[in-house]
């Protein structure tokens, strides 16, 4: 497979890694993950992607404990994302989350006086986010009822350790881009490979199924480019 930030076909090889009985509530998966490394973009991805409804399968039946509260240091982690945020973005006006998950960090923007709206995989946390009174799509991001109605009709669109995970992020950031009104923002979280080197096993976090990608800040400032957006302000935490 071509490389999704360039489209150069060379890659260099990086290792491969297998992963047996991955449980979730109801069922166990088994993924093989096989990464390489663009010559000429840097980027890392596995190649071949894993299987797109076979991660829908593995997502959707991952579960959530109801009344589960992220502990205190992640929950402040939610509201410093939601503060960045909220530079770009005033009260009243519409905000969406894709892989909001529970609705934590909606329930924060709705707090601030935003309008939350989420598209959310898992069953279990579509469920707390409606006890939440979060309005909420259920299903992956590519199955959203996108339609004129429905385009350029959110001020912030935004998703935090999502981008990794999705098998075309070119297609993903297209979505996006579609969904935010003219002058208005995207804002990402995603792990930076070059951190990688800090940690005790690397390999670890390299090696990981739910990761199709792996980015730096240079790769996804081209990506982002490509998919129409400019890079406004670049933060690590």
């Amino acid at each position: 497979m071509k490389c999704v930030i360039c489209g150069y076909d060379s890659y260099e090889i990086i290792g491969e890694k297998k992963f047996d009985d991955i449980r979730t509530k109801n069922r166990s998966f088994t993924f093989t993950v096989r990464l390489v490394c663009c010559k000429k973009s840097g980027v890392i991805f596995q190649n071949p992607l894993q299987d797109i409804s076979k991660l829908e399968e593995y997502y959707k039946s991952m579960h959530r404990k109801e009344g589960c509260r992220p502990p205190l240091s992640i929950e402040k982690q939610f509201n410093l994302r939601v503060d960045f945020a909220c530079k770009f973005v005033k009260k009243g006006q519409r905000v969406m989350e894709i892989g909001c998950a529970d609705g934590t960090t909606l329930g924060i923007f709705r707090n601030r006086g935003m309008i939350p709206y989420g598209i959310e995989v898992s069953k279990n946390n579509v469920s707390l986010c409606r006890k939440k009174d979060i309005e909420v799509f259920c299903g992956l991001y590519e199955k959203y009822p996108l339609s004129k109605e429905s385009e350029l009709v959110f001020d912030l669109a935004c998703n935090y350790f999502v981008l990794e995970h999705v098998v075309s992020p070119v297609d993903f950031l297209s979505f996006c881009n579609r969904l935010i009104n003219v002058g208005g923002t995207l804002c990402i979280e995603v792990p930076d490979i070059g951190a990688y080197e800090k940690e005790e096993s690397p390999s670890d976090l390299l090696f990981f199924y739910e990761h199709q990608f792996h980015f730096t800040q240079e790769t996804i400032d081209i990506l982002l480019r490509r998919c129409g957006f400019k890079l406004l302000e670049f933060a690590e935490n």
